[in-house]
């Protein structure tokens, strides 16, 4: 089974816009590529994310990662016998694709599973295994690689962790739901925010494996909002799973800048090992996330980002620079929108921005959330609209707020990336009254 994830990917929609950066300054390449202290923690949620839709014990996969680890890493390998035997991935129920589509929205989804229930309960439990190896990597607080960064590995044949199945796990989420109540969801749902924020924080190299937390967050949380609107009563005692998952990301993750050093150290890597022009897009890290289209555009492209020269380094240097940089840190602190690079010229270039402003909502989306747990605390004597436009403007930022909307039911913020805003609608359910 690839590991690739083309069609994920696409149903989270990366399609970014394109400049052409400006003129480097000569401290951009020292800054991305300064020394970093080694991964802290232990090697287990680094082979678990690898390794969890296999059937393993977790005693196991020391071993198998190291007999196995490099094969794995690599794109285009052949699964190993031992490990294709123990595939826990079962083929997919064509009549159960709608919760796969390219924008389908929590709410749409929540829809589709309560039409289709019985088919789902039926999916659910020939994933029973696959969904508690899920669940668990919730219990690692990292899944950094031993061996990252280094001064070897380069983009062509870099390969990535199956995150697929974790995003289709909502399916699941949204079955005991309707099967067991919201009691018994909610725990599941934060167990998937701790591996999301997991991916954002400590899951590399590279950019990708922040994107795929990101989009899984996003679906949590918005799943979080339909079970408390709900059943309201449990955000006065939640779960243990839920512990710390809803609290604001730090300022210096939503800078994406060690996805961006890891983009940059891959490229130079490579640049160092060869002197054979440019690459391939579709050989590199950063053309595997494809774009809104059902066939990603793959054509070979002469974009500097790819070019195995200095000059090209310098150029990618100075685009990537500005993330780590602590005037764009300042801009995140104040949820001012992270604006496109100034295009100068003729040549459009890829660029990264866009991630950012994901990001970005990603924090409105917790923010918006946060709100909605302290309404829900308040006895549903003392939700008045006073106290809630109280609590909402509490949870607000200097750039955006949150407001209710209590015709459509819904508490609401501006997006600053639009192009989501299918799958991830700029509104959570919100139903004060339902107590």
């Amino acid at each position: 089974m690839s590991r690739l994830l083309p069609a994920l990917l696409l149903s989270i929609g990366l399609i970014l816009p394109a400049t052409t950066p400006a003129q480097s300054e000569p401290s951009d390449t020292a800054l991305l590529l300064a020394p970093e202290a080694p991964p802290a923690g232990t090697q287990a949620g680094h082979a678990a994310l690898w390794l969890y839709h296999y059937d393993f014990p977790s005693a196991e996969h020391p071993r198998l990662m190291r007999q196995y680890g490099h094969i794995l890493q690599t794109a285009s390998s052949e699964i190993p016998a031992e490990l294709a035997a123990r595939e826990l991935i079962p083929q997919p129920d064509p009549s159960l694709r709608h919760c796969l589509g390219l924008s389908t929205s929590t709410a749409d989804c929540i829809t589709q599973v309560r039409r289709q229930l019985p088919q789902y309960q039926a999916d659910n439990a020939r994933r029973q295994k696959l969904l508690a190896n899920i669940y668990a990597l919730a219990e690692h607080r990292s899944f950094a690689p031993p061996d990252w960064p280094n001064n070897k590995q380069g983009m062509p044949g870099i390969a990535f962790p199956h995150y697929a199945p974790i995003l289709q796990a909502r399916t699941h989420i949204i079955t005991v739901w309707h099967t067991q109540g919201a009691a018994a969801a909610l725990p599941l749902a934060c167990r998937q925010m701790h591996t999301a924020r997991t991916l954002i924080s400590t899951a590399r190299p590279g950019l990708l494996s922040a994107v795929m937390g990101t989009a899984l967050a996003n679906d949590s949380l918005d799943l979080t909002a339909h079970l408390l609107a709900e059943q309201p009563a449990l955000a006065r005692q939640l779960p243990a799973e839920c512990h710390g998952v809803f609290q604001p990301l730090p300022d210096s993750e939503l800078t994406l800048c060690r996805a961006m050093r890891d983009e940059f150290r891959l490229l130079h890597n490579e640049q160092q090992k060869s002197a054979t022009g440019y690459l391939k897009t579709n050989e590199t890290s950063f053309a595997q996330i494809p774009n809104n289209s059902p066939a990603p555009d793959k054509r070979e492209t002469k974009d500097h980002r790819f070019t195995n020269t200095a000059p090209s380094l310098t150029r990618t240097a100075a685009e990537l620079a500005p993330y780590c940089r602590a005037d764009t840190t300042a801009i995140l602190a104040q949820d001012r929108p992270f604006l496109d690079p100034p295009v100068a010229g003729n040549q459009p270039q890829p660029h990264y921005s866009a991630y950012v402003r994901r990001m970005q909502d990603l924090q409105m989306r917790l923010h918006a959330v946060q709100a909605l747990l302290d309404i829900y605390r308040l006895p549903e004597a003392e939700r008045r609209p006073a106290a809630i436009r109280a609590i909402l403007n509490q949870h607000s930022t200097p750039a955006r707020r949150l407001t209710w909307n209590h015709a459509r039911h819904h508490l609401s913020f501006p997006l600053y990336e639009r192009r989501q805003q299918t799958r991830y609608p700029p509104h959570l359910p919100f139903r004060p009254d339902a107590d």
